[in-house]
């Protein structure tokens, strides 16, 4: 992220976030779990809790499955989409994957196996209200089959246990104080380019103003000019989604330090600056204080 230091983008830093492996299409990908609703679904994959991801449709989003009671030796969530193709996108729909009595589980890698199995009445895939932030941060395309999954990343069913994951992040302004944030994907293609990120052009389906504003200063800023966010986790309206709100001072106005969203549309009001919405949505979770 070395290239948005400009303005109100700093220059990477990182952050170590926990992580875990994950099948996709007979190959294991690694995502990073960072926000979810509703509470419960924030509560069981230990997520920041983002109200505001109320406003997604589950059904808009890609699925992935989670395998409840018995399961095969080595199994792991299954994604039903990943980065490059038309329908990825960082939130998933939880699906709940459950074998039929007497069926001997088998290793299930990809959506197209679990869908063929349900209709051959193997098991069942019952969809979820569950919308969970997880975005998928390596791609590897190790095939299953040279590739066993070490005991120490299994779990429960088929969420195996935490490892970890270094991501690039920088520090943004939240009512006067610094949050550390993580960019993992965005819409559309464009600012997938401009943030380095995955682009999940699932996130279409999202309307930019149903979610929380974020605001880069363009142009002249001051000296330590951050990102500034208009929510945090813990707030009624927070969500790793942001729209992206372009930030620019009048000309002759001398820039201040803007480190809150209230600063900047009172500043708006008064004719200093302008605050210019877009289309833009990023996916920036916040990364839990320590």
């Amino acid at each position: 992220m070395s290239t948005l230091g400009a303005r109100s983008l700093p220059g990477q830093t990182s952050q170590t976030l926990p992580a875990f492996p994950a099948f996709y299409d007979a190959h294991k990908d690694v995502v990073v779990v960072s926000d979810a609703y509703p509470k419960a679904a924030a509560w069981t994959f230990h997520a920041n809790y983002a109200p505001s991801l109320s406003a997604v449709q589950p059904a808009s989003q890609p699925a992935w499955y989670i395998v409840r009671g018995p399961a095969a030796t080595g199994q792991l969530v299954v994604l039903g989409s990943e980065p490059g193709e038309s329908d990825y996108s960082p939130l998933w729909q939880t699906v709940v994957v459950r074998w039929q009595p007497g069926v001997t589980p088998q290793l299930l890698t990809s959506d197209n196996m679990i869908l063929d199995l349900a209709k051959k009445g193997q098991l069942t895939a019952t969809k979820t209200a569950f919308v969970v932030n997880s975005t998928v941060t390596v791609v590897k395309g190790t095939p299953v089959s040279s590739a066993a999954v070490p005991a120490s990343m299994l779990g429960a069913g088929s969420l195996p246990a935490q490892a970890s994951q270094t991501l690039p992040a920088f520090p943004a302004f939240y009512d006067a104080h610094q949050d550390v944030v993580v960019v993992g994907d965005a819409y559309p293609k464009a600012a997938a380019g401009t943030f380095h990120a995955n682009y999940a052009p699932s996130l279409s389906a999202v309307q930019p103003a149903s979610q929380p504003a974020w605001y880069i200063v363009r142009g002249p800023a001051a000296t330590g000019q951050l990102v500034v966010l208009g929510s945090e986790p813990g707030e009624s309206d927070y969500s790793p989604l942001w729209q992206t709100v372009i930030v620019r001072w009048h000309p002759g106005v001398t820039p201040q330090l803007l480190t809150s969203d209230n600063q900047i549309l009172g500043l708006a009001k008064k004719g200093e600056l302008t605050a210019t919405k877009t289309a833009v949505i990023v996916n920036a979770t916040i990364v839990p204080k320590t």
